[in-house]
């Protein structure tokens, strides 16, 4: 198959989303993409987890993203025949930021994801792009959620593909992400040196660190409306990364 490449697959099937309260946890839990899931609503959590993963939720808006989180996934999932590695667990939370484990295996990792951008929060960023002349994150031809969703699935990829390295699950156990393997490493420079194109190309998020540059890239290049601007060897290397999540 080639790559993501911007090119849409069909969506097989229609998305219906929750309308109950009571059906997110059993939704989420039957499309496969975790284990356990918990929603932040008032009385329903420690405070621990509610600063550790985001705020707490209404039920309304905690049905409203949990419809979000699931669409997103099924066209990720329709659109490139993947299968997004099953996670231990999925918050459901009021929160800015998105966050997952990137350093655990897949089911060991939890993960939440943020809420939708307002329409003041875009202006604003477009003007810092604007003003800066690069690309600050995310696209407004779609949802925050979505875009969010597949940049926190890049880190629990990084993790669950880093931990399959040999030597990875030696005793004591070696936890390793994808992007701390030689290969990662000799691509991002090619990508850097031979291609000349700096992180601030993907986004000025990318510019962070190694681990948010590769959730970057993925996050971009698996979007229906990624324009076909990386280097060739960017997108093989993630053409590659996919193939270990296709659908026969």
């Amino acid at each position: 198959m080639s790559g993501a490449g911007g090119i849409s697959q069909p969506v097989i099937g229609d998305f219906v989303p929750i309308k109950k309260y009571g059906d997110i946890g059993k939704r989420m839990k039957e499309s496969g993409i975790a284990e356990e899931v918990l929603v932040a609503v008032p009385g329903s959590w420690g405070k621990k987890a509610a600063r550790t993963w985001g705020g707490k939720i209404t039920q309304k808006r905690a049905i409203e993203k949990a419809n979000k989180i699931l669409e997103g996934i099924h066209d990720i999932e329709t659109r490139l025949n993947i299968k997004l590695p099953k996670v231990k667990g999925v918050f459901v939370t009021n929160s800015k930021r998105g966050a997952a484990h990137s350093i655990k295996p897949a089911n060991e990792a939890w993960m939440t994801f943020a809420n939708e951008w307002s329409d003041d929060a875009w202006k604003n960023i477009r003007a810092w792009e604007k003003k800066h002349n690069g690309k600050w994150d995310g696209s407004p031809e779609e949802s925050h959620i979505f875009d969010n969703l597949r940049h926190e699935w890049g880190h629990v990829i990084d993790g669950d593909l880093g931990n399959k390295v040999p030597g990875a699950q030696a005793k004591p156990a070696i936890r390793r992400r994808l992007t701390d393997t030689d290969e990662f490493k000799a691509m991002q420079r090619e990508v850097f040196k031979t291609d000349k194109f700096p992180s601030s190309k993907i986004s000025e998020y990318a510019k962070t660190n190694s681990k948010e540059w590769f959730a970057e890239a993925f996050t971009q290049y698996t979007s229906k409306h990624y324009k076909g601007n990386f280097p060739k060897r960017l997108e093989k290397y993630l053409d590659s990364v996919l193939d270990n999540y296709r659908v026969d």
